[in-house]
C-alpha cells in the first residue's frame, strides 16, 4: 500500500457543507504543526504525501484526498481520517438528512478497494465521524477501520490533536 484516495461524495445540496480532515500525528499523538491538519484551508501537508482537492460530479459534491505514503515524513507515525458537517448543530443537521453520501477509501496502486462508508445509513444521527487511520507498523503502512460516529463537530478532533 503505497498510493491512496479517500474519497467523499454526496448529492449537491446547499444546504449541507461536510469536512474532510487529515490529521498528520507524530508519536505524541499531536499534529508537530499545523500544517499536518490537511483540509479545505491547507491544501498539501507540509511533506507533500497528503493532497486535498474538491471538484463537481454532475448531480455530485467531492471531496478527496490524495495520499503518497513514501513522502510521509519520518516524524508522523499515523493519519487519522475525520468526516464533519460544518455547523451542524446550528443547522439542525445530521449524516442522515443527507442523500447518497459515501466514502471510498481506494489503493489507487491496484484500483482496489478497501473500504466504503455510507454515512446516511451508518451514522444517521451524528454530526462527525472518525473514519479510520493510517499507521505505521514494522516499517509498513497498514489502514484501521474506526467507524466512531459523534454528535459533536470537528473542534473535538482539533481538541484531540492540535492542542
Amino acid at each position: 500500500m503505497q498510493h491512496l484516495r479517500i474519497s467523499l461524495t454526496y448529492s449537491d445540496l446547499a444546504a449541507f457543507d461536510i469536512d474532510i480532515t487529515a490529521f498528520m500525528l507524530a508519536n505524541d499523538k499531536y499534529i508537530p504543526n499545523e500544517n499536518y491538519m490537511v483540509y479545505y484551508h491547507n491544501l498539501v501537508s507540509a511533506d507533500g504525501a497528503v493532497k486535498y482537492a474538491q471538484e463537481k460530479q454532475g448531480g455530485l459534491q467531492c471531496k478527496f484526498f490524495d495520499i503518497d505514503l513514501s513522502k510521509v515524513a519520518t516524524e508522523i507515525e499515523e493519519i487519522y481520517l475525520i468526516v464533519s458537517l460544518y455547523e451542524a448543530a446550528n443547522r439542525n443537521q445530521c449524516f442522515g438528512k443527507i442523500p447518497n453520501v459515501q466514502v471510498n477509501l481506494e489503493e489507487t496502486d491496484t484500483s482496489k478497494t478497501l473500504n466504503t462508508y455510507h454515512l446516511a445509513t451508518s451514522f444517521p444521527h451524528e454530526t462527525s465521524i472518525e473514519l479510520g487511520r493510517l499507521f505505521v507498523r514494522y516499517g509498513k503502512w497498514r489502514w484501521e477501520t474506526l467507524s466512531v460516529g459523534y454528535q459533536e463537530g470537528l473542534e473535538k478532533f482539533v481538541n484531540k490533536y492540535v492542542f
